[in-house]
């Protein structure tokens, strides 16, 4: 719950964004949710999933209301181990009417899994068990995952390598982070949403904050190895005041019959 990669000060800040709009002022997330909330609408919809495995979304604050009502699915499968995170999400979701299973666990992401093989595991026997397509969204976690190296039960590239074992064969996507920085003053602050492969889409985020923060300590959150050889459609997120975070969508849709 207090967790570096969020914990309690990342819903403080969402619950700060909803107050914004109880009171009539602007939600500074609002844009960059109805972005993300697209992307995974268009993702679940090319893939033609029935089943969804949506790993690491917190609350939900980056998803539109109406984003699970809006997908054809015919269940939905929650992977969040922050407990409140839980209860907030099911609240924001709650007129949601597909099938929805939650699970508590950090297993099935492989650097936290002792045997490392979990995720793997449980993708095979959804395939076997459910009729139709399952696909894999990791939405907002898998650039926040070195915070909690500290908890990791695999080294870095042992982790890597299962998850993308894990994920052949299967269609997946990533909402992540690719930069971040702190900005003197971070509202105002705007990169065009952007399309292009990795060395193009952080050339160009790196030249828009050294226009406005050219003393800014831009983190990069090290994502090359999942992002390599897939387009990245990147956009801004005003996450505080002061913090801006340059969030990047991939995917890669299975080619397999």
């Amino acid at each position: 719950m207090f967790s570096p990669a969020g914990g309690l000060i990342y819903h403080f800040k969402a619950f700060r964004q909803w107050f914004r709009r109880r009171i009539g002022r602007e939600d500074h997330w609002h844009r960059t949710r109805e972005l993300a909330s697209g992307h995974l609408r268009e993702f679940v919809r090319d893939a033609r999933a029935d089943v969804l495995v949506l790993v690491g979304p917190s609350g939900g604050y980056l998803l539109s209301s109406d984003t699970l009502e809006r997908m054809k699915l015919r269940r939905l499968i929650v992977v969040e181990p922050d407990f409140l995170a839980h209860l907030i999400f099911r609240w924001r979701m709650r007129r949601r009417k597909v099938e929805t299973l939650f699970l508590k666990t950090k297993r099935l992401l492989p650097f936290f899994d002792p045997d490392g093989d979990a995720l793997d595991l449980f993708l095979q026997s959804l395939k076997a068990s459910e009729r139709g397509s399952v696909a894999v969204v990791f939405w907002g976690v898998l650039g926040q995952v070195k915070l909690l190296e500290q908890s990791w039960r695999q080294s870095e590239n042992e982790g890597r390598r299962r998850l993308l074992k894990a994920l052949d064969g299967v269609s997946f996507a990533s909402l992540h982070d690719g930069l971040s920085w702190r900005a003197h003053e971070a509202e105002g602050f705007s990169i065009t949403p952007y399309t292009g492969n990795r060395a193009d889409v952080l050339a160009r985020e790196l030249a828009a904050i050294e226009e406005r923060e050219p003393k800014a300590i831009v983190i990069d959150h090290d994502m090359g190895w999942l992002e390599e050889e897939l387009v990245i459609e990147a956009f801004p997120w005003v996450l505080s005041s002061r913090q801006i975070h340059s969030l990047h969508w991939v995917r890669r849709l299975n080619t397999v019959p």
